[in-house]
């Protein structure tokens, strides 16, 4: 059988087209999922420990480790000297620990807003981080940005701005499960959750702008100075790099959390207490009740549980991994453009899926935050265009730092990035 380059080349675009959509389901099922899984054990169990799903969600370094082992020996496997081991210096440790601080304040505020407020509500407050990153920018890293971003925050602003003055009442077939989440969290009402929520998307986009300011400088810097110190050492992948900076600044974000569930008696508590022959709240009229249940479905929905409690971690950690995978086999301007469309789409599928209440004041609020993602999301983008034609390509010592992640994983917007990072040649974007 004969060689042809066209249908090789064609065959080669559709495999390519089809990795992508694949990848692009993968982050959309991932990225909705964690909230989905959180709200289903909030509905369906009462589940409002919101510091055990704080360390469920910072659990991804224990998938990092394996990773980050296998890629290292790949690495190694390449060429005749090592990559590098897993030495860590004094400021790199110091980096690492001040962006898990951060991390566990933000994970804090996140679980705490999340087990309390719909999941639409959550998802839609969350969008300000688009609004938080844009003035963090402005102020603390001097970015411009065109009057149609600003119009755009602006409408993301009003509309958020509309429902968090009033939050939407819980739906009757939720309410013992808000009423334990909110004995749970300490939090006395759906504005306060709510005014939690937009103080961990404030937080999330400073600690994005602080280590883009600083801290990436830092480790770049550090990171040289450790390869010049060993002799023969090649430089790590970009994969090799994102993946470890994700596995420890999550490993040590992870027992910061630890240490606080332990102090406030978490593993003595709720999970301990759980009454598995009562699948669902009380009054959640929405699931199937059991009158009757049998050891074996007590067994097999104890599993049910567990499985979900790991289904938090799983999320998480896919969701990085199919984020890093559309940014590097398309761009992080495609990437822009499906985070933007899961902001919004992902309001709909939580309030239909839980079947929450949606009134008014949540349509019109969700169609003007969709309008403002959409203006932002296009006006990037054609501000990429013209940055991508006016600046050089990067050398290959930037292109080989350009993908360590030095942001939280799961809400850092790619579109605020500058033009040096957005340049598609490098194939710029964090994970």
């Amino acid at each position: 059988m004969s060689y042809d380059p066209i249908i090789e080349g064609r065959s080669n675009i559709i495999m390519k087209v089809w990795d992508l959509v694949v990848a692009i389901i993968a982050y959309f099922v991932a990225s909705l999922g964690g909230v989905a899984i959180v709200k289903f054990l909030n509905y369906h169990f009462c589940f409002s420990s919101w510091l055990i799903l704080a360390l469920l969600s910072r659990a991804t370094w224990l998938l990092a480790a394996p990773l980050a082992g296998y890629l290292r020996r790949r690495d190694e496997g390449e060429s005749s000297s090592s990559c590098g081991s897993w030495i860590m210096s004094a400021k790199q440790l110091q980096i690492y620990i001040v962006v898990a601080v951060g991390l566990s304040v933000v994970e804090v505020l996140n679980t705490m807003s999340m087990t309390v407020l719909p999941g639409s509500l959550y998802a839609l407050i969350k969008g300000t981080d688009v609004v938080w990153s844009m003035i963090l920018s402005r102020l603390v890293l001097r970015k411009s940005y065109s009057q149609y971003q600003v119009l755009a925050v602006l409408v993301i602003a009003v509309g958020i701005g509309a429902v968090v003055m009033e939050p939407p009442e819980t739906a009757k077939s939720h309410s013992e499960a808000t009423e334990k989440a909110m004995q749970s969290t300490h939090v006395t009402n759906s504005s306060m959750a709510a005014i939690l929520c937009l103080l961990g998307a404030f937080c999330n986009s400073l600690l994005s702008v602080i280590t883009e300011a600083t801290l990436k400088d830092m480790l770049r810097a550090e990171q040289e100075r450790v390869l010049l110190q060993t002799k023969g050492q090649r430089q790590p992948s970009k994969l090799l790099l994102s993946n470890e900076y994700a596995m420890w600044t999550s490993f040590f974000a992870f027992f910061l959390l630890m240490g606080s569930a332990v102090i406030e008696g978490e593993f003595s508590g709720e999970i301990s207490n759980i009454r598995f022959e009562q699948l669902s709240c009380p009054n959640n009229d929405t699931l199937d009740k059991k009158p009757d249940i049998n050891d074996n479905d007590s067994q097999a929905d104890r599993l049910f549980f567990i499985l979900s409690l790991t289904f938090v971690t799983l999320s998480r950690f896919a969701e990085r991994w199919t984020k890093h995978w559309i940014c590097v086999r398309d761009s992080a301007m495609t990437f822009s453009i499906v985070q933007a469309a899961r902001r919004l789409l992902g309001i709909f599928i939580l309030a239909a899926l839980f079947g929450e209440a949606f009134p008014r004041s949540m349509v019109v609020g969700s169609v003007l935050a969709g309008v403002g993602f959409t203006l932002h999301t296009w006006t990037t983008l054609v501000k990429r265009d013209r940055v991508c034609d006016a600046v050089a390509p990067l050398n290959k010592e930037d292109r080989d730092y350009e993908l360590v992640s030095l942001a939280p994983p799961t809400e850092m917007d790619d579109s605020e990035d500058d033009g040096k990072d957005i340049i598609k040649g490098g194939m710029a974007t964090r994970v």
